[in-house]
């Protein structure tokens, strides 16, 4: 009969969290593909060809003859068998990336309700934000963010794998060789799948709280257990820096600056945009893609924002130490967060923007879930009445729901190219890609006039940059103006003598 009732329980949550993916994603699914998704997918001849030696050997975006620091051959195969079951129909790509997502809300209540010891339905309420926050939609509802979910899906269910193999079960090799092989798979979706290790290393943690074994059995049997998972992700790395080093593995901002070349400026930078992290996990009321545009490289310890970032998580963390004994949960939580966002960071590599949201897309499980911890602390507490516990519900439910109305919001400037492009410039008016995209947007679309005003903005905010100016003259080629258009070209290459583009057009081959 408990069996029984168990199932139903299980089932229920299964239904719950896919009913409430489908209400605050389904709209979505008929969005449009634009900015990398043209380079990973519709103008990527490997992809859509399904040449899948190119996939191991060449960077994400060789099919569209260009060059990148990815390199991502699984990711490349999912896209690959999308386009040979229904080829450039978006809403298949959608639902592709919501039914991943989905299936990773599904194992965050499984993983957390195998492993953490609070109630159930505070891990179920964890796996509920995580389906339905705003911040997921730049890994969700943009078709090209696929990485981070298709990654932690393996990280997850290696997570889940590997605490299988230590519970000592029946099944105990059979999970470690699970585990194993979820870890190659995460490292072929998304480079930053190399931190997978440090989650097992939280796993030993949480295995050594209860003190089955004698300490010094328990660390030799864990460090004999993690071998294999570090000598893989040496060998990644040290494949990453050669043979599959496609323009600067371990400098993805791709730039030589302070930033770069400073340790400190970057572990300063990385705090300063924890309170602004923090802020959109509570309240993400502005969400916007070119968030990089809006911050500025923090070189000292004495800034406001990284003094906040510094003292939140020295609070955290000692809130976390004190109650260690009678909740470790916490401990649990911040780990898990301080893991996944650690890729993220730039600090040992830079990445390629200080601050995007979809960044958020793993770390949001143990921000959540320190959370739910304190919840359940303070629910076990004697003092806290009955009445309180109805308004705590109450106030978390109408949060939920909001952040789901601001999903949906959210999903609706995702639908087109010049609609997110625009969007993205209320907030990031430097942003010179951005203008430039936007220019390509309404060129594709046969604004022309509109095309060129966007191009003439990209200028503005970098004239020695070649590609605005390129593009201009694409536009005035179209317009059947070959005198200016040629003027355009001729500008692109003062900025840039060996541009490509415009020495074809200016010089094209008889």
């Amino acid at each position: 009969m408990y069996e029984f009732a168990r199932s139903h329980v299980v089932a229920l949550i299964v239904l719950t969290l896919f009913v409430a993916g489908i209400a605050v994603y389904a709209h979505s699914f008929g969005n449009g593909m634009f900015w990398d998704d043209y380079d990973g997918i519709l103008h990527n001849e490997y992809v859509r060809n399904f040449h899948i030696e190119k996939f191991f050997s060449e960077n994400l975006i060789a099919g569209a003859g260009l060059e990148s620091n990815y390199w991502r051959p699984l990711l490349l195969i999912i896209y690959s068998t999308q386009w040979k079951l229904w080829e450039a129909w978006t809403p298949g790509f959608h639902f592709t990336n919501f039914f991943i997502h989905f299936i990773n809300a599904l194992l965050v209540f499984f993983l957390l309700k195998r492993t953490v010891n609070i109630r159930t339905w505070l891990i179920f309420l964890v796996s509920l934000v995580f389906l339905v926050h705003p911040l997921q939609t730049e890994a969700v509802t943009y078709v090209s963010g696929l990485g981070d979910p298709v990654s932690f899906f393996f990280i997850l269910i290696g997570i889940y794998a590997y605490h299988e193999y230590r519970e000592k079960n029946n099944k105990r090799l059979l999970f470690f060789f699970l585990a194993l092989i979820s870890f190659l798979l995460a490292l072929l979706s998304k480079e930053r799948s190399v931190i997978f290790p440090a989650f097992l290393l939280l796993v030993e943690f949480w295995h050594s709280i209860k003190k089955e074994r004698s300490a010094e059995y328990q660390i030799q049997e864990s460090v004999l257990s993690l071998l294999p998972f570090f000598l893989i992700a040496g060998i990644y790395l040290f494949l990453r820096g050669t043979v599959l080093n496609f323009e600067n593995t371990f400098n993805i901002y791709n730039l030589e600056n302070y930033y770069t070349t400073h340790i400190l400026a970057r572990v300063f930078t990385f705090f300063s945009v924890i309170p602004e992290y923090l802020s959109l996990l509570i309240f993400p009321k502005t969400l916007f893609m070119e968030r990089t545009e809006n911050v500025a490289v923090v070189a000292s310890l004495f800034h406001v924002k990284t003094l906040i970032g510094m003292c939140v998580t020295l609070i955290a963390s000692f809130f976390a130490a004190i109650r260690f004994k009678k909740k470790p949960e916490y401990s649990f939580a911040l780990l898990f967060f301080a893991i996944a966002i650690f890729p993220a960071s730039g600090i040992f590599v830079p990445v390629a923007g200080i601050i995007f949201e979809h960044y958020m897309y793993a770390p949001i499980v143990g921000f959540f879930l320190f959370f739910a911890a304190g919840i359940d602390e303070l629910w076990n507490l004697k003092k806290t009445a009955q009445w309180m516990k109805i308004v705590g519900i109450i106030l978390l439910s109408a949060w939920i729901i909001a952040i789901g109305i601001r999903t949906v919001i959210r999903n609706t400037d995702w639908k087109d190219a010049i609609t997110f492009y625009e969007q993205t410039l209320r907030h990031a008016p430097k942003s010179l890609r951005v203008w430039n995209n936007l220019g390509m947007a309404y060129a594709e679309n046969g604004s022309y006039k509109d095309a060129l005003y966007a191009y003439g903005r990209a200028i503005a905010l970098d004239p020695e940059n070649p590609i605005p100016y390129h593009n201009s003259g694409n536009v005035y080629e179209e317009l059947r103006d070959r005198e200016r258009a040629e003027e355009y070209w001729r500008m692109a290459l003062n900025a840039d003598p060996y541009f490509i583009p415009s020495l074809v057009k200016i010089s094209p081959t008889p």
